[in-house]
């Protein structure tokens, strides 16, 4: 018979994951969620392979059928998958999903990691209208200048430990928020021009000096 201890325990794994089927999928403020370049490199190589292969192999490393992942059974089912992201990378993938809540009891859920990939992108008309496409680089520029307050704003409310950084999800929401949108290779630049020194994540206060900069050749 389960005793009450096991009971609270079981409710409460059921809740933690619950909450991390509920991160996993909430989309950035104001808008589609964008995701880190890694995670992104990731989910490409995620939709080569069936959804019910890609279940199978990351169900082979969970022995006990809890529904729940380590980091080592997480890189494990990727490299079954012939997803080799490297050590570096897996590392930054799972702080990114411990730092936006998707953890439960330390491990990853498999009914979040597979909520977070199964979603498309909303239809252009069910999307909410907003300020003129970004099309050149003088539109970026004047953009950034004219929301620069708000970049920075924003930017800090999202950085809790005051680093002055914030993750790759959470810096392009922001600028998806401002009707400033950038495509997967703008993202990816970005990313790698003001990474932090500091640890995983996006220096926006160095990102919007690079548009004051240029502000006087405009």
């Amino acid at each position: 018979m389960q005793t009450r201890a096991d009971a609270a325990e079981s409710k409460q794994k059921a809740a933690q994951v619950e909450a991390a089927c509920r991160a996993a999928t909430a989309p950035a403020e104001g808008g589609w969620f964008n995701l880190d370049p890694a995670e992104e490199k990731m989910r490409q190589r995620l939709y080569k392979n069936k959804k019910a292969a890609v279940e199978s192999a990351f169900k082979a490393q969970d022995p006990s059928g809890e529904g729940l992942l380590t980091q080592e059974g997480f890189e494990a089912a990727l490299g079954s998958l012939l997803i080799h992201l490297g050590k570096s990378a897996t590392r930054h993938i799972w702080r990114i999903y411990k730092n936006e809540g998707m953890l439960a009891g330390g491990k990853l859920p498999l009914s979040a990691f597979m909520k977070r990939f199964i979603l498309s992108a909303p239809k252009q008309s069910d999307e909410p209208q907003g300020p003129a496409q970004i099309e050149t680089e003088g539109d970026l520029t004047s953009a950034v200048l004219r929301n620069k307050q708000k970049i920075v704003a924003l930017c800090r409310q999202k950085d809790k430990a005051r680093r002055g950084m914030v993750s790759g999800r959470a810096f392009f929401g922001v600028l998806a928020h401002l009707g400033i949108p950038l495509n997967e290779l703008e993202r990816n630049i970005v990313a790698r021009k003001f990474s932090s020194t500091l640890g995983p994540g996006i220096n926006y206060a160095d990102f919007v000096r690079s548009f004051l900069s240029r502000s006087s050749y405009m």
